[in-house]
């Protein structure tokens, strides 16, 4: 599903001119318009994927308060004899019968339809996106007020549950202690009044800008959503990429600091002028470029039998050409040369032309059999 379908009938200028970071958004919707992203169904199928739940991934809440591993796990190991706690179902349905919130961590890459989801906030919001089930009873809170270190998208996907959005909002915060460690009583404080109330149903959609707070509570008998959060790259990021950077390529800023504190300030100002130089270069623009393409988990799922015909091969050498070298089309890279069979020029020049191939694409030049032995060939050479 598309993030223009997620919000419809808002239209994406709408949301990022009015919304994005700025103020929450609910929008309603018929109660199947989530049906195929997230239901008891596919939640019932996640949670049968008991290999991946432990402790860590699977929780349950009451009133803030974990339950202890040791009241819902079994001190175990798993298939390959690595010790860990694995979660036992009986005593995990019987805290959720007592009202406890379940609370199941990272379920974007368990089922194709969250991975979709997961993607798609990826590709928009140029973040990285993980998401999580809560699944509550009636009048049974998990969470008092809290804010959250990452944009929110919530689809409602069973019962009903109440929010409340507050007016309190710190700015830009993120996920280091003196943002996460508040008290109950510093939180309350910093949260200030109830600025909106309203309950989500079966199908409704939900955003939370950062540092919003709010607090939900069930209800109905049960109430199931999915949560999906998006860590957007952020200034210290960048400057993390500066430090990493400056350490390797600028020996000033590795040079130890004076003995003689006399000569601080002119410490400092060589520092300071290395980092104006940096700052002014092509180099920080290039680093916010590589973080918008590398921001994001892979999902994609393996899908067997394959179409060995679709299959992509990359070229793996840049400013390969074909030169005449005496009197032979060739294969050049620099001072070095390989003759092309002439088979195979056609078919070359394709590979060069687009950078990649399959083999289907090849057998517009080739017969199958040779498509496949010019791909064998070319790997051979190292340049596939």
């Amino acid at each position: 599903m598309k993030f223009a379908d997620i919000i419809a009938p808002i239209s994406e200028k709408e949301f990022f001119t009015n919304y994005f970071q700025k103020k929450h958004l609910l929008v309603r919707g018929n109660p199947d318009k989530f049906e195929n992203i997230f239901s008891w169904a596919i939640f019932n199928d996640i949670l049968s994927k008991t290999q991946n739940w432990n402790d860590g991934t699977l929780k349950l809440t009451i009133a803030e308060q974990n339950i202890p591993r040791e009241q819902y796990c079994r001190f175990d190991s798993d298939r390959n004899h690595r010790p860990t706690w694995v979660p036992l179902a009986e005593r995990v349905m019987e805290h959720v019968g007592r009202g406890a919130s379940l609370v199941c961590n990272e379920v974007d890459s368990l089922h194709p339809s969250l991975a979709g989801v997961g993607d798609e906030l990826e590709a928009v919001f140029q973040a990285r996106v993980q998401s999580n089930v809560y699944c509550s009873r009636r009048a049974r809170q998990a969470f008092k007020a809290h804010y959250d270190t990452h944009e929110v998208f919530v689809f409602h996907a069973e019962g009903q549950k109440k929010w409340h959005i507050y007016k309190g909002r710190p700015e830009n915060p993120i996920n280091n202690d003196a943002f996460k460690n508040l008290s109950f009583a510093e939180r309350q404080k910093m949260a200030g009044p109830v600025i909106d109330e309203f309950t989500l149903n079966k199908g409704d959609f939900l955003y939370i800008p950062r540092g919003v707070f709010h607090d939900a509570l069930a209800d109905d008998d049960y109430s199931l959503h999915i949560t999906f959060g998006a860590n957007m790259n952020l200034g210290v990021d960048l400057l993390t990429h500066f430090f990493e950077y400056m350490m390797v390529h600028n020996p000033n800023f590795r040079a130890s600091i004076p003995l003689n504190p006399k000569d601080d300030r002119a410490f400092v100002d060589i520092l300071r002028g290395e980092s104006d130089k940096f700052w002014q270069s092509h180099i920080p623009l290039d680093m916010l470029k590589q973080m918008r393409a590398t921001r994001g988990f892979k999902r994609a799922p393996i899908n067997l039998p394959m179409n060995i015909d679709d299959v992509v091969y990359k070229l793996t050498v840049e400013n390969l050409q074909i030169q005449m070298v005496n009197g032979v089309r060739s294969l050049a890279n620099g001072g070095r040369a390989i003759p092309i069979p002439p088979q195979y020029n056609d078919a070359m020049e394709f590979l060069l032309r687009h950078k990649q191939c399959t083999r289907k694409g090849l057998m517009k030049y080739l017969s199958a059999e040779s498509a496949e032995q010019f791909i064998a060939d070319c790997q051979a050479m190292k340049i596939l």
